[in-house]
């Protein structure tokens, strides 16, 4: 179970040692690799998950598997959440970590859905439009949905910008049955 809490804590100090030595986008980098390990390979995850396997265990696997691999600060960030008992807390601090570095960057996350596959052209206008509407810099995941008929849903913080024709075509039905009972 976690505790998304004691993520932020993590993440916000984490974050701010990166920052402080100018290391932002290799800890990013180093905590999606683990959480990539994390979520692939089921037996790390065991061992690291495991409350039977010993904390002398675990530092150990640590040490052979990132020593040469991760920042010294990514590897000590670890090495703590490791020595308080919150590994399951990993996966969230590498989140809260991202959204830290996204809101110091002035960076914008958004999800592009479209019932069928765009080309480039499309991406950089619908990405310009969006960065120009928001003020923000784009990062960008595009996904496929075929239930969307057409057009385009653009999904950002807390936002859902939904042009398809399946979203439209609901828009329409509940103005016709608003129209309908308002009438009776």
């Amino acid at each position: 179970m976690h505790d998304i809490r004691v993520a932020k804590r993590y993440a916000h100090a984490l974050f701010d040692v990166a920052k402080k030595h100018d290391v932002i986008p290799a800890v990013e980098d180093d905590l999606t690799g683990i959480v990539s390990l994390l979520t692939n390979n089921r037996q790390f995850r065991t061992l690291l998950l495991s409350p039977q396997v010993s904390r002398d265990e675990k530092f150990s696997l640590i040490d052979r598997l990132f020593s040469d691999r991760i920042t010294a600060i990514t590897l000590q960030a670890l090495r703590l959440v490791l020595e308080k008992n919150r590994e399951h807390e990993i996966e969230w601090v590498q989140r809260e970590f991202i959204k830290l570095r996204r809101e110091h960057e002035n960076v914008l996350f958004a999800t592009f859905t479209t019932a069928e596959a765009i080309d480039e052209d499309q991406k950089r206008r619908l990405v310009a439009k969006l960065e120009q509407l928001t003020g923000k810099r784009l990062e960008t995941e595009y996904t496929i949905d075929p239930h969307l008929i057409g057009g385009a849903r653009v999904a950002y913080e807390n936002y859902v910008l939904d042009g398809s024709l399946r979203g439209g075509l609901r828009r329409l039905r509940e103005k016709f049955m608003h129209d309908v009972l308002k009438q009776s």
